[in-house]
């Protein structure tokens, strides 16, 4: 089963924004940009130095919410131990349950 999740067009807009680099169509950036600025935007803008690093730092605590969020749902799927034979989650390997039976008890 995989954990994995897609971005939405939200946030690739987002990391866009932040980055300056698309991870998205561009007309979401523009229109994340338009919100952010609070005002329309043009096209050319998104080129000059100063305004990239505007956009940055308006769209920074949105990156780091979607940077939390990953991060949590990391944590959530890393914790459970893996099978080193087989590289599932022990809860759901057979190796480990078969090592398990043919181990004797601690005494």
């Amino acid at each position: 089963m995989s954990h994995e999740q897609k971005l939405t067009r939200r946030q690739a807009a987002i990391i866009g924004a932040f980055t300056g680099i698309t991870a998205g169509p561009f007309e979401d950036v523009q229109q994340l940009g338009d919100e952010l600025m609070g005002r329309p935007t043009w096209t050319h803008e998104y080129a000059h130095e100063k305004f990239a690093d505007e956009l940055r730092e308006r769209a920074k605590p949105l990156f780091l919410a979607i940077c939390a969020e990953r991060a949590s749902e990391s944590a959530l799927v890393a914790t459970e131990p893996k099978c080193p034979k087989c590289g599932l989650p022990q809860s759901e390997c057979d190796n480990q349950r078969a090592d398990d039976e043919r181990s004797p008890p601690l005494v």
